[in-house]
C-alpha cells in the first residue's frame, strides 16, 4: 500500500513540475548582459513579453537614442520535450522566420535558452534573461 502511495505521489509531483515550468515562461523578460562573454558588446535592450495565448512581443531599446521598436509573433513551449521554444516572427525584419530554442535553465528570477543550430558558436549560442518586475 505505502508502494502505491508513493509511486501516486511521485507521478502528481511530476505531472504538476511540467504545468510550472509552462507557465513560468509567461510574463516579461529583459536581455540580462550581466551573464554574456565580455567581449560581447550590446548597443540596446531587448524585453520579450510572453503572453498565455501563445503570442509574443519583443520590445527593442537603444543606448544610442534610436527610438524603441517592437517585434511580434506567436511561440510554442513545449514541443520536442517540455523545454523547447519555437518563435515564429510575424512583423519586423524577419517575418515568417522560426527560431528555436532550448530553454537550458528557468526559474522565477532568472531564464537561460541555448540556440538550437548545427553551425552556432557554442560560446555565442546562449541568451540571458532576468524576470522583468
Amino acid at each position: 500500500m505505502k508502494n502505491i502511495l508513493f509511486v501516486c505521489l511521485i507521478i502528481i509531483l511530476t505531472a504538476s513540475c511540467s504545468k510550472m515550468d509552462l507557465a513560468r515562461i509567461e510574463g516579461s523578460w529583459r536581455e540580462d548582459h550581466s551573464k554574456y562573454p565580455p567581449e560581447m558588446t550590446f548597443d540596446g535592450s531587448a524585453i520579450y513579453t510572453f503572453a498565455d495565448d501563445g503570442t509574443f512581443v519583443i520590445k527593442v531599446g537603444s543606448f544610442l537614442g534610436h527610438p524603441e521598436s517592437f517585434v511580434s509573433g506567436t511561440y510554442e513551449y513545449g514541443e520536442e520535450g517540455h523545454r523547447m521554444l519555437t518563435l515564429t516572427f510575424e512583423n519586423g525584419t524577419l517575418p515568417g522566420h522560426t527560431e528555436k530554442y532550448k530553454v537550458t535553465k528557468i526559474t522565477s528570477k532568472e531564464m537561460e535558452w541555448k540556440k538550437d543550430c548545427e553551425d552556432c558558436d557554442e560560446k555565442y549560442c546562449y541568451e540571458y534573461f532576468a524576470r522583468e518586475e
